[in-house]
């Protein structure tokens, strides 16, 4: 029994070195952001920001005046929204815009199912170079455009991923998901800074139109009416390699959305996203994937083991201080990125329930299934 515990603690200690050196790259990747600079566009490049919707009226208003108050610094822009067979006014709300703004603004009926279909029909009806996607519910900065479309003046550059803020309110439930998404926007950024993209949010992404004809196909996921962003990504480094994608530092482009106020419509969120992951075959999105889940679950085997053995509760001890160190520079510095320095007196209860979250939410996505405004989705 004592050589087999010596053999699990060496794994746990080969799992715990597989993660300090992963954050370690992501937090280095993120410090080389911070001297990067935006190239800028030419004004002769048409931009399209392209919108799917679905049962949005609450949000149609103050996303459209978002839109049409960019500061696009003479560039030339149109905005497409396509709405994905809306069982509210969402369509009416629009075509309505579309009335007042009709040079402007263009309204699409989804002829096929789903985000992603909704999303390819209006890239192809398009006549733009460039084409910026966010969502409904989000709330795009004067300057958000600018600033995305500006490194494509460099014409090795496909695709840039932006970034996201999650706005919260006095919930302590919504702090600790706006703390969470540092760290994910944290690594997103890292990552791309090394060229090793793994993650992507379609709530704030910015690519050549052509290129995306072309990596639309040879994508993976086409079963899933989801997944418009990281299978694009995977596709994109496939096709144009990993250097001509990007990520936009610029705080002036972050997209804001609201926090999640149920905890039941965060875990429904969660569950269709890790649904999609069946159908991930790139390694930059599969192994740090499968490096965080692994030490995740050690930390959460440690934890319960020290209930009932008094000797491994220094090791957890040990083990949770070593991954808080590795992971606090990374969360800290995406969190002052965003403005949100403020919530950083959460990381350490975030630190102690993030493990189980990590460890059930695939789990819980295998047994059962989501639905998303209507619609069950496939797992």
């Amino acid at each position: 029994m004592f050589e087999g515990t010596v053999w699990l603690l060496r794994l746990v200690e080969l799992s715990a070195l597989a993660y300090l050196l992963l954050i370690a790259a992501y937090t280095w990747g993120w410090r080389k952001l911070s001297a990067s600079l935006p190239a800028k566009l030419h004004t002769g490049s048409k931009v399209s920001v392209v919108v799917a919707l679905r049962n949005e009226s609450q949000n149609v208003e103050p996303l459209v005046r978002s839109l049409l108050s960019q500061q696009a610094n003479n560039i030339v822009f149109d905005l497409l929204f396509v709405d994905d067979h809306s069982t509210d006014d969402t369509l009416q709300l629009l075509q309505s815009w579309a009335e007042i703004h009709p040079e402007r603004i263009k309204v699409l009926k989804a002829s096929g199912e789903g985000k992603k279909a909704a999303l390819r029909q209006a890239i192809e009806a398009s006549d733009a170079e460039i084409i910026l996607t966010t969502d409904a519910d989000c709330r795009p900065q004067p300057f958000w455009l600018a600033m995305m479309v500006a490194p494509f003046g460099q014409q090795s550059v496909q695709m840039m991923l932006g970034p996201v803020r999650l706005e919260y309110g006095k919930n302590l439930f919504e702090k600790l998901q706006a703390l969470e998404f540092c760290s994910l926007m944290g690594a997103t950024g890292g990552a791309a800074a090394l060229h090793k993209p793994s993650m992507a949010n379609g709530a704030n992404l910015a690519f050549r139109r052509n290129s995306y004809l072309q990596a639309y196909e040879k994508q993976a996921g086409q079963n899933f009416a989801s997944g418009d962003d990281l299978f694009l990504l995977n596709s994109f480094e496939s096709l144009f390699g990993a250097e001509c994608i990007g990520f936009c530092n610029a705080k002036s482009a972050i997209v804001s959305t609201n926090a999640l106020s149920s905890f039941k419509d965060f875990v429904s969120q969660r569950i269709r996203w890790v649904s999609k992951s069946s159908a991930y075959r790139n390694l930059s999105t599969l192994i740090p994937a499968w490096v965080v889940f692994i030490f995740n679950f050690f930390l959460i085997a440690m934890m319960i083991a020290a209930f009932i053995l008094p000797w491994m509760i220094p090791v957890f001890v040990l083990f949770f201080i070593l991954k808080a160190m590795a992971d606090f520079p990374l969360v800290r510095a995406a969190a002052m990125f965003n403005s949100q320095k403020n919530l950083l007196w959460l990381f350490v209860p975030l630190s102690l329930i993030y493990p189980f979250y990590v460890f059930l939410i695939p789990i819980i996505a295998l047994i059962f299934t989501t639905e998303w405004k209507g619609r069950r989705l496939k797992s």
